[in-house]
Order: structure tokens, then sequence, then C-alpha cells
């Protein structure tokens, strides 16, 4: 999973709120932005004829646990690889959510 921090790590430079970055590879040209301070990242893939935008919400990684909390799951952990390993900003999260047991 990108969390925030990651988002940032690879993409943010310097205090700019707003990131922007293009390129092209294979006949497609990539348009991406992450605008940090809305909390926001938008991707359109453009190729002769065809083009599709996805745009997601950033998280931080206690706006995640608060998520999955309020969702029903009793444990929520990160890890920074799917071994266990910490979570650093140059990694993607390996997030564990479990559910409360049915029977107490």
């Amino acid at each position: 999973m990108a969390t925030r921090a990651w988002a940032e790590y690879e993409n943010r430079r310097n205090a700019e709120p707003i990131s922007t970055e293009i390129v092209a590879y294979n006949g497609v040209v990539e348009s991406a932005w992450c605008d940090w301070g809305a909390k926001l990242t938008g991707v359109t893939n453009t190729r002769p004829g065809r083009s599709a935008t996805c745009r997601t919400r950033t998280h931080s990684r206690p706006e995640l646990s608060d998520a999955l909390h309020e969702a029903g799951f009793a444990v929520v952990s990160f890890a920074g690889d799917f071994a266990g390993g910490p979570v650093r900003p140059e990694n993607r999260t390996v997030v564990t959510a479990i559910t409360r047991s049915a029977n107490p």
C-alpha cells in the first residue's frame, strides 16, 4: 500500500504544495500530480486515441489505523515488507487488520 509518507518520499521536492511529473514510455504519456494540502493524487495515462485518469486520496498510517478501527477491526499493524520488516518512508506499507472474535 502506498501511504502519504511513501508518496512524499518518492515525489515531493522541498516544500512544494503540488508536485507534478510527466513521463513518456512505450507510446504512453503519464501525467501525475500530488496535491499535498488536499491529500490527493492523480495520474492520467494517454496514448493515441485513449486516455484514462485515476484520482486517489493519500492517508497517513495513523489515519489508516483509525479508519480500520472505526470499521470494526480490533488489531491493526503495519510492516515495511511481507517479512514484517520495519516501516520506512521509502517502502510501501503492508497492513494487517484482524477482526474481533465472535467468541469472546
